[in-house]
């Protein structure tokens, strides 16, 4: 096992994983996409948005290249426009359209943790970001102050118990 390799993120940390699914798609040696976030919005303004993953994932599909995702979020609160519950609403139906994947609905949920895992050994066979930041457009932005600690390599051990925490 490689030795345990941690890099601290401030800001960057939802765009560097949005920023690896949409690489792995298109290196094709993508296997399965963990998103544990209370909040999930579109992320419109970002150069690596939900729709630009999903539409990653709509092709990879397309090519017969299955890639399961798997989502813990919040119940969506439609009436809830202050803290954007329709953006989230959105974005969790959007996520749904994609066919290989798994919405699971956790209330209270608090934990903010993301995982990708490869077919191959590229960049150990996986990487997990986890730290403070949701899968919102206020993570990527200067509004919130948010930190990712993130994981690359395949500590088996560790992903497991991070992801059955």
């Amino acid at each position: 096992m490689a030795p345990l390799s941690l890099k601290i993120l401030n800001g960057e940390g939802i765009t560097g994983f949005s920023k690896d699914i949409c690489d792995g798609l298109s290196r094709r040696n993508l296997s399965s996409i963990t998103i544990i976030s209370p909040w999930i919005t579109p992320r419109k303004k970002s150069e690596y948005s939900l729709s630009r993953i999903l539409e990653a994932l709509e092709l990879s599909h397309r090519r017969k290249e299955l890639v399961m995702v798997e989502v813990f979020t919040r119940p969506p609160i439609l009436g809830d426009f202050k803290s954007g519950g329709e953006r989230h609403a959105q974005a969790v139906f959007e996520i749904l359209s994609y066919p290989n994947t798994r919405v699971n609905i956790v209330r209270n949920l608090h934990t903010k943790m993301y995982s990708i895992f490869y077919k191959d050994e590229f960049m150990g066979g996986s990487r997990i970001f986890f730290g403070s930041a949701n899968m919102t457009w206020q993570a990527e932005s200067n509004i919130n102050h948010e930190t990712m600690v993130v994981i690359p390599g395949n500590h088996e051990r560790l992903s497991k118990a991070l992801l059955h925490s």
